[in-house]
């Protein structure tokens, strides 16, 4: 099982035991229930129906006495409530006036309804169920026997026992509507929705979780924070509730927040992915060595982690750690040759320390063991690139595109190599060509936007030249070397222009820092360069 299918499977875990903790909360919550009235159908049950409503010695006083999550509302108060309504009978009140009532009463449940003969020993019972806050109505119909005994056994088992069945039912159409909502990127309307769940269980831990998540979604992050910490109180270990906290906290720049909530996450379950991310944060706030130690109790947990190797390698090399890279590096290359990024900066930690010539004989070994190992001769070619000899590097490529055709590595580095020799435009046709094989690989959109941006820089000089020129120029030769001039300057806009989309192509394919950092270093001069060749009005 990979490290995602892992996580899906701890959330599949994790959900199902907080809907069983959800629902044992939910039926401790007291909730309270107000009977309004059991009509008589006909006159033959008039007498049983006050028996059962009787405000002293009724069936639902007695009844409600054996439940510890319900509390009755007096009778008399909800009497007086009616009265206070101007309703005589509530036999046909609808939906909307019946949770006016409930909320009069500060009631949780409403039950009304109505009785009618149904033989010489049993009454037909027709029972409203509904819960105030979703104002979801359940109409229960059952027989009970007359006698006062075994009425009040039916009505307990028939009427009250199903009300936390009820309950819960309607726990989960809203659960069900909630995600409904979310799938469909409704928000606003989610957050309604697990709020009323709240309303029925607050210790609906879910709930909580759902709610942080939409805030999450919705960029408000402080109150993402208040719901996850909210849902930390019913359970301060809840390992999916730390994880998303963490990652709200990271988002909203509380960075020394988010790395505590993930050590108490480390702390409750010892795992590479969170040693990773707290690696990550120390990393993006510059806290380089405590980076470090938390790159490398990730790879105490899992030595063969590669994300942990990669930052770890990378964070080693950009900051002239070279030879405490180089193990980092070799474990991230020799399982992926075609990253050009980890060959580059390998190839520069061996130059830095004196172990390329080495490393060029190691590779070349490699082949002539294996003859197709394609890792050597993209790492040889990368070698012999660093070191500028690169007539062996192309030799190297194109004995690999021998057996390797539709490699679009192998042809991202030959317009590397082709860019060196100042063949721009074999370079092109090979980063086109790696496009074809795989749209999906920044590098081929980084190679294409050296390209253009080389040929702007020679248009760019042309344009300069001309000026110069056209300063000293008279008459018809000053007409001719200011339109010329004009159109140098126009055609390095527009390849410096086409240069920078290239970037932005690149950028939609990556998220690797380092990468994107040079991204928006070399954007950054592109504009300084499309704004010195925008023609003005004065031109």
């Amino acid at each position: 099982m990979n490290v995602e299918e892992t996580m899906k499977f701890r959330i599949i875990i994790l959900s199902a035991l907080m809907l069983a903790l959800a629902s044992m909360l939910m039926a401790q919550t007291v909730q309270k229930v107000a009977v309004l009235d059991f009509e008589a159908e006909e006159r033959s049950v008039r007498t049983l129906a006050n028996q059962i409503m009787d405000a002293r010695r009724g069936d639902f006083g007695t009844i409600f006495d054996d439940y510890d999550q319900y509390e009755l509302i007096d009778p008399r108060q909800v009497s007086r409530t009616l009265s206070d309504m101007n309703l005589e009978s509530v036999r046909y009140i609808a939906s909307a006036q019946a949770a006016e009532i409930g909320e009069n009463l500060e009631a949780d449940i409403v039950i009304w309804g109505t009785i009618s003969d149904h033989s010489s020993t049993e009454i037909r019972v027709l029972a409203n169920v509904m819960s105030v806050r979703t104002r979801t109505i359940n109409q229960l119909r059952f027989n009970v026997r007359k006698r006062s005994a075994d009425r009040r056994d039916g009505l307990k088992v028939e009427l009250v026992d199903k009300i936390a069945e009820l309950a819960g039912g309607q726990l989960n159409r809203l659960f069900e509507i909630g995600e409904q909502q979310v799938s469909a990127n409704n928000y606003t309307a989610a957050g309604d929705t697990y709020r009323r769940i709240i309303e029925m269980d607050p210790q609906n831990l879910d709930a909580y979780f759902y709610l942080g998540y939409i805030e999450f979604m919705l960029n408000d992050y402080q109150s993402s924070e208040d719901y996850y910490k909210r849902g930390l109180q019913i359970d301060p270990e809840n390992e999916r509730i730390l994880n998303n906290l963490a990652e709200t906290q990271r988002l909203a720049g509380n960075y020394d927040d988010a790395i505590e909530t993930l050590r108490d996450l480390a702390r409750i379950k010892p795992s590479e992915v969170v040693w990773f991310r707290i690696g990550n944060i120390y990393a993006e706030t510059n806290r380089l060595y405590d980076a470090i130690d938390a790159f490398e109790r990730s790879l105490e947990i899992d030595p063969d982690y590669e994300r942990s190797h990669y930052r770890l390698g990378v964070l080693l090399f950009d900051n002239d750690m070279t030879r405490e890279s180089i193990p980092h590096l070799e474990y991230i290359l020799e399982r992926h040759p075609e990253d050009d990024l980890i060959n580059r900066k390998l190839t520069s930690a061996y130059l830095r320390t004196g172990q390329l010539e080495q490393a060029i004989t190691r590779y070349q070994n490699q082949i002539e063991r294996d003859p197709q190992n394609v890792s050597a001769y993209l790492n040889l070619a990368g070698a012999y690139r660093t070191l500028e000899r690169n007539s062996q590097a192309l030799q190297t490529l194109e004995t690999l595109m021998q057996f390797e055709e539709n490699n679009p590595t192998v042809y991202i580095r030959m317009a590397d190599v082709k860019i060196a020799q100042g063949n721009l435009n074999a370079a092109e046709r090979d980063a086109q060509r790696a496009i074809e094989l795989d749209p999906d690989l920044y590098e081929s959109y980084m190679i294409l936007s050296q390209i253009y941006q080389i040929r702007g820089y020679n248009e760019y000089e042309k344009f300069l030249n001309l000026e110069e020129e056209a300063r000293g120029a008279f008459g018809s030769e000053a007409n001719r070397l200011v339109a010329e001039r004009d159109e140098a300057r126009n055609e390095a806009n527009s390849l410096f222009t086409t240069a920078d989309q290239y970037l932005d192509m690149a950028a939609q394919r990556t998220g690797e820092p380092t990468v994107t950092r040079d991204i928006t270093n070399r954007k950054q001069l592109l504009s300084q360069l499309i704004d010195e060749t925008r023609r003005t009005f004065f031109d």
